[in-house]
């Protein structure tokens, strides 16, 4: 697995805007059970193969535990788990996708990162678009992609762990950020 950096992502975002559109969005995708789901790539600090996770007691069963990334405890979220899919181990080589959010760093583990990828705003759905008034809103959506290899969800990820949103992640971050501190082993390289 390739790692991706923050640097790389921003010469990737920097080259796609060399005569590029306005109106592009660069995202990260990958895959989550049988399904593709992309973030924007500006929230995207480093993509990391699978580090020794140091569990925590009485937190929300999404939260993994924290890692340590550059002397900070990082919460990571098992996205599986989040997004009530089918449960799967992590392997040696499972990536955790390192997000910023809201100035703090977060961590989801995937099955597989894909690609970076560009789409027009024209070409992504607008959920709205989609669902009829009424049917229920998902706010963790900001929309839907096309591709050759089939549908693709674009995450919220402000929405995925807002406070609001009534799954209690976001307190749950909160809590686990205010109380943790960085474990003293395996230390993720940047």
């Amino acid at each position: 697995m390739d790692v991706i950096s923050a640097e790389r992502a921003t010469t990737v975002q920097a080259h796609a805007g060399n005569g590029g559109a306005s109106d592009q969005q660069m995202v990260i995708s990958f895959r989550l059970h049988e399904r593709t789901y992309a973030l924007p790539l500006t929230s995207v600090v480093q993509v990391v193969p699978m580090v020794q996770i140091t569990q925590l007691p009485r937190v929300h069963p999404a939260v993994a535990g924290i890692i340590n990334y550059r002397g900070s405890a990082v919460p990571i979220v098992n996205l599986r788990r989040y997004l009530q899919l089918p449960e799967q181990a992590p392997g040696l080589h499972t990536p955790i996708l390192l997000i910023t959010l809201e100035e703090r760093i977060i961590g989801l583990i995937v099955d597989e990162v894909l690609d970076v990828m560009q789409f027009a705003s024209d070409d992504v759905a607008q959920i709205s678009d989609i669902m009829p008034e009424g049917l229920g809103e998902v706010p963790i959506l900001r929309g839907l992609a096309h591709t050759e290899a089939g549908t693709m969800l674009m995450l919220d990820a402000e929405e995925l762990f807002a406070a609001d949103n009534g799954n209690g992640l976001g307190a749950a971050l909160e809590q686990v950020e205010a109380t943790a501190v960085a474990p003293e082993r395996e230390e993720v390289a940047a």
